[in-house]
């Protein structure tokens, strides 16, 4: 996993700023993307901005989280995410968790659009600050009909929000 990131944090720092591109799933996923900014901060700069379930909002605006603060936030660490205006919370679990490095999360408890979502956020050093790079994996459930959902709906919804957020990071960060 680090030497494709590191690849594509390669590419980004040579060529781009900015850069979404569909991605093979590690763990047989149906659908998979990436989205990577290069920012010009350290990683110990960003790092805290993801790591704060607090600051989430900031960057995901049409999302509420909801965290059990007395645990420090790391490996093992349950949290809760749900559309605004929404009922039922899904529940994501942190799987992988380096300081300033990566964090890795996973959807638990399946609902009833999303079969599985994984994260993972990791922060690379790069010359001119660091590549800020993210993997969403994703299935959905009702097969054909949830392919074609995919198709004409949620990879829109899924890019649009990676997008934005990450770009939203860099805004925060670069201030």
């Amino acid at each position: 996993m680090i030497k494709t990131s590191t690849f594509f944090a390669a590419i980004i720092s040579m060529c781009y700023t900015q850069i979404v591109k569909e991605c093979v799933s590690a763990n047989g996923s149906d659908h998979c993307l990436e989205f990577a900014v290069e920012i010009s901060a350290t990683p110990e700069d960003i790092f805290p901005y993801i790591s704060d379930i607090n600051n989430t909002d900031r960057f995901y605006p049409q999302f509420e989280f909801d965290l059990d603060t007395t645990v420090q936030f790391g490996i093992g660490s349950i949290y809760g995410s749900r559309l605004k205006g929404q009922q039922k919370w899904g529940v994501y679990k942190i799987i992988a968790f380096k300081e300033n490095e990566r964090m890795h999360g996973r959807l638990v408890e399946p609902n009833f659009i999303l079969k599985h979502l994984s994260y993972d956020h990791i922060l690379l050093q790069s010359e001119n600050g660091t590549i800020s790079s993210e993997k969403v994996e994703y299935a959905l459930r009702c097969g054909i009909l949830g392919k074609f959902l995919n198709f004409i709906l949620v990879k829109r919804i899924v890019k649009k929000q990676l997008q934005d957020a990450h770009l939203k990071l860099k805004e925060v960060c670069e201030e």
